[in-house]
């Protein structure tokens, strides 16, 4: 079964580039550019994980990642946050939000996948659990 990834980025570009980064035989990639979009896309295409940009139209990535944890329809799926930013306090913020990684940019291709990967290998395992 394919990993649903919903990438959301204010940049398309960076959006088409972590579609590239992502892209795989396991996984189908959806990419939003704004708040708004991706929490329609969230609800509609239930994705197994999200990953936010800090920096997204109608709202900060924290912001965003606050709002999904509070709908009950997407509470659920696991939130990625992935920023310039590096300061502790960015980072409490965004767990403190609901997000269960936060990458620091620039990272590469390679690491960005693992940590997705891993993720996603988790939230199956969860969910293999539950229904057993």
């Amino acid at each position: 079964m394919k990993s649903k990834i919903l990438v959301t980025d204010s940049s398309a570009a960076v959006c088409r580039l972590y579609n590239y980064y992502l892209e795989s035989p396991q996984s189908e990639i959806t990419t939003s550019v704004n708040a708004a979009e991706c929490i329609d896309l969230a609800i509609s295409i239930e994705p197994d994980i999200i990953t936010l940009g800090m920096e997204l139209d109608g709202a900060s990535g924290v912001e965003l990642c606050a709002e999904l944890k509070e709908n009950s329809e997407t509470a659920l799926i696991p939130v990625v946050i992935i920023s310039s930013a590096s300061d502790h306090e960015t980072k409490v913020k965004a767990f403190e939000a609901g997000a269960i990684e936060y990458i620091i940019t620039p990272c590469s291709p390679e690491f960005l996948r693992s940590r997705i990967e891993s993720i996603r290998k988790s939230r199956r395992y969860a969910d293999d659990q539950a229904t057993t």
